[in-house]
């Protein structure tokens, strides 16, 4: 038998919110940017695309990592980091 999947702990709502906004603080290094985030992408979506995840990733880094990540063309979390 089948155990169901786990309840999810927080809003949905506000789990996309803090995903939205998070951003790379000043002082904050690209590894505990990327777990933090990576935490909540599986907290909100344990099935969430490595694409998907990517974007929000880049999407939140300090403008000048993501002007030096960009031209990559990452698509994976892996390539991120």
């Amino acid at each position: 038998r089948a155990f169901p999947p786990p309840e999810r702990t927080q809003n949905p709502h506000l789990l996309a919110e803090q995903i939205n906004q998070r951003k790379q603080g000043s002082d904050e290094s690209v590894h505990d940017y990327y777990y933090a985030l990576d935490k909540l992408c599986r907290e909100y979506d344990p099935q969430m695309s490595a694409i998907d995840k990517t974007i929000k990733l880049v999407g939140g880094l300090r403008e000048e990592l993501k002007g030096k990540l960009l031209p990559l063309n990452v698509q994976t979390p892996e390539q991120f980091m």
